[in-house]
């Protein structure tokens, strides 16, 4: 795992850099409606990001604050989807997101967020040439992982590659059953 890719948290509501911005919490009412315990780093990454949400600021900063974001609830759509935007502004190194992606769904392998946006980076690259030996490592881990061979088929219809090995591949992990 490399190191840095997702960092560990801090709160923001104490970081000079993050001064100029107000959080938004999640009001009373908000909170009475689904009472689930949140650990004060959760509330502060998440104030923050619905501050930046509703500013539509897209910096370097903000991809730190999603990935505390991510670390905090992999399963946010909303977070995952700002993500997408702010990589496209920012003429993110895809290569680098694509590292990251890697811990992430080591660490989530049945997210279904994650895999969609790994779908969007790849298309974005328009290079899978990775993708078949990744998503062969996660299924190793799990082979009955639904998301790991929804994207390893996508890739393979998309990117118009080999049939044949493919069906190689899932008759011998048919037989080793």
């Amino acid at each position: 795992m490399e190191e840095g890719l997702i960092p560990t948290s801090s709160l923001y509501k104490d970081d000079p850099e993050w001064t100029d911005v107000k959080p938004i919490y999640e009001s009373e009412e908000e909170r009475s409606a689904v009472r689930i315990k949140y650990d004060e780093e959760f509330r502060d990454c998440f104030g923050y990001l619905r501050a930046i949400l509703s500013s539509g600021e897209k910096s370097e900063r903000v991809m730190k604050l999603v990935d505390t974001c991510i670390q905090k609830n992999a399963a946010n759509y909303t977070v995952w989807q700002y993500r997408r935007e702010c990589v496209q502004a920012l003429g993110w190194d895809l290569r680098k997101e694509l590292r990251f992606l890697d811990e992430v769904i080591l660490e989530n392998p049945k997210n279904y967020q994650v895999w969609h946006h790994r779908r969007a980076v790849v298309e974005w690259l328009g290079d899978a040439s990775e993708e078949l030996t990744f998503t062969q490592e996660v299924i190793d881990d799990e082979n009955k992982n639904y998301h790991a061979w929804q994207h390893r088929q996508w890739c393979v219809r998309r990117f118009e590659m080999p049939a044949q090995p493919e069906l190689d591949y899932s008759l011998k992990l048919i037989m080793e059953v």
